[in-house]
């Protein structure tokens, strides 16, 4: 089997191509993270920025390392090395840095939905996302996160149906990120009003 494509410096880098490393769970993890994310992000609030920086940095590792070095060597870790630093980082953002959790995860919608998408688009995102997220940060990381989640589990579901010789092709693809970011924002905004009333019975 040949290597993954994020291990090279050749064409570009997509969400798809980490299930080149294992056809059927990979593609298993996605979905089920995916729909943590989607239904459960408000309430897994680290988890799904751990998972989120994990996946930027696996998959977009080598765009990074080819942007400050030419060591092959390096560029072939890239992904791993990425992987793991923004996992980390991430794990701990909504505590340390709310700005950047939510900057990381505009930046990460924009790679998914445009690649490769210009540096002022990426900026935006990022900074809009930040500050939405800073007086917001409860709404806002509910669509960041059905976003974010819709397009995991799409990614997975589409390709472990693949093993089964269903394809379900772009509009499907689509269709099911929509389908799934819509359900999971309204699950996680149902459970913000709920929330809400026990809190004003509390303070009475």
């Amino acid at each position: 089997m040949a290597c993954p494509t994020f291990f090279t410096s050749g064409r570009r880098a997509m969400t798809g191509d980490l299930v080149l490393m294992n056809p059927f769970w990979v593609p298993l993890a996605m979905t089920i993270l995916g729909l943590t994310a989607a239904f459960f992000g408000g309430r897994l609030v680290g988890l799904v920025l751990a998972v989120a920086g994990f996946a930027f940095g696996l998959v977009y590792g080598p765009a990074m390392a080819i942007a400050i070095t030419t060591n092959q060597a390096f560029i072939r870790v890239s992904p791993w090395v990425f992987a793991i630093l923004f996992g980390v980082l991430s794990g701990f953002l909504v505590r340390i840095a709310l700005f950047l959790a939510g900057a990381l995860l505009a930046a990460a919608a924009v790679f998914s939905f445009a690649y490769p998408p210009s540096l002022l688009a990426v900026v935006v995102a990022a900074v809009l996302g930040g500050a939405l997220v800073c007086f917001f940060r409860k709404a806002v990381f509910a669509v960041l996160s059905a976003a974010f989640g819709g397009i995991l589990a799409a990614t997975g579901a589409v390709n472990l149906v693949a093993n089964v010789s269903v394809s379900v092709g772009v509009m499907g693809y689509f269709v099911s990120v929509v389908i799934l970011f819509i359900l999971g924002l309204l699950v996680q905004l149902r459970d913000l009003r709920i929330k809400k009333p026990r809190a004003r019975r509390k303070r009475r």
